[in-house]
């Protein structure tokens, strides 16, 4: 019997050895293993558009680089001048908030198109962008390229800067027509400030301007000119400065940062202050195409940027017009006149003015069928109540 017992303890023991051994490979120390990629970067391989979810896969990642986006911008003005100083300001916002994706590739003094080609150049893809004075084309823009006939002879230049961006986010019929001509507004470059018209020969009295060749842009200072007696020469900005040497005009009607701009300040002596408003401005455009390229990041920007334009520009008028234009003024010793109440008076009163003015709503309607006399007339009104607003705000006038 003892025999039997110390048989069965034996078994037992390689029993419980054999089950140690089992469990001992069923149950060894495990490897630890992290989850994949639960501290590795977001994979980025679009453009900085991208806001799909940050990528967990296992693979390493790879940020691709945003495709690089380079925009030809053709401009009339000179690149050493107010205006080349704010449209460098803007391409370099534009390049620093898009980290270097976007850089602007500049065609300066007319290099690409003049002032009436730039609609034609940008619609053709000459260039991406281009400044479009409405002025030279009412037939496209009627509620653009006519509100001359709305400021005629109002001083306070600033205030038009302003309005030029709000008259678009008001009157939805005035912003779509950058839509119907293929365009997007970037943003509205300048009005020009107040013109008045600059001559060689000397001027004592308005009637000395009768019979001189004045050149003259746009429909509101021709309409002026020849009230006056001269003749108006329709010619551009980039070839004021050859004429007048040459002899072709005898003077401008002008602003006087384009004075300086333009050099027509090395030649004309003498400026009769009639402060005949201005044409409203340049506006910025693209080519629509072009616009639904970029990345929505990119066109977020430059709406960022087109309601920040005005009040920077603003303050770049006055300092430059404090520091610039009025110690160039004095340096070529330009002499001013300054009209008798009389004199203004009876500009004012001139058939040919006073038609000029009234027509708005007339001239806009046979150029824009789609829209009412009714609503035209209404948009004629908020138009200059926002002004008259506007006007407080930015009293200057900013005269030489």
């Amino acid at each position: 019997m003892k025999g039997f017992y110390l048989k069965l303890v034996s078994v037992a023991i390689i029993s419980l050895v054999v089950l140690s051994m089992a469990f001992a490979c069923t149950s060894s120390t495990p490897t630890t293993q992290a989850p994949a990629n639960t501290t590795s970067a977001p994979s980025i391989t679009a453009s900085p558009s991208t806001t799909g979810a940050p990528s967990t896969s296992t693979s390493p990642t790879t940020v691709a680089a945003p495709k690089a986006i380079k925009l030809v911008y053709a401009n009339n003005d000179p690149e050493t001048s107010l205006m080349g100083d704010v449209f460098k300001w803007w391409a370099n916002e534009v390049n620093k908030r898009t980290n270097g994706q976007v850089t602007i590739q500049f065609f300066w003094n007319s290099a690409l198109a003049k002032m009436p080609e730039m609609l034609e150049a940008v619609q053709k893809g000459t260039a991406d962008m281009g400044n479009v004075l409405t002025a030279f084309f009412p037939q496209v823009f009627p509620l653009h390229g006519h509100l001359e006939r709305l400021t005629m002879f109002h001083d306070k230049p600033l205030s038009r800067i302003v309005m030029n961006e709000t008259y678009d986010q008001m009157i939805p019929e005035a912003e779509a027509e950058w839509e119907k001509a293929g365009l997007v507004r970037i943003f509205a470059t300048c009005p020009n400030a107040n013109y008045h018209i600059y001559t060689i020969k000397p001027i004592t009295k308005l009637s000395d301007l009768k019979g001189l060749k004045i050149r003259a842009s746009g429909s509101l200072n021709p309409t002026i000119l020849k009230a006056l007696g001269a003749t108006p020469v329709g010619i551009t900005g980039t070839e004021e400065y050859d004429a007048l040497t040459k002899g072709t005009i005898d003077g401008a009607v002008n602003d006087l940062d384009s004075v300086i701009r333009f050099r027509a300040i090395e030649l004309v002596k003498h400026v009769a202050l009639i402060g005949s408003g201005s044409n409203n401005g340049m506006t910025a455009v693209m080519k629509a195409d072009v616009w639904n390229q970029l990345p929505p990041d990119v066109q977020q920007v430059m709406l960022d940027l087109r309601d920040e334009y005005p009040k920077v520009y603003t303050e770049m008028f006055k300092n430059y017009f404090n520091t610039v234009s009025i110690p160039a003024i004095q340096q070529y010793e330009i002499k001013t006149y300054t009209p008798t109440t009389e004199e203004m008076q009876a500009l004012k009163n001139d058939p040919n003015v006073v038609a000029y003015q009234n027509e708005w709503i007339d001239i806009v309607l046979e150029q824009a069928s789609y829209l009412t006399r009714e609503r035209i007339e209404e948009i004629g009104k908020l138009y200059l109540a926002e002004l008259e607003k506007t006007d407080k705000l930015y009293p200057d006038t900013l005269s030489p």
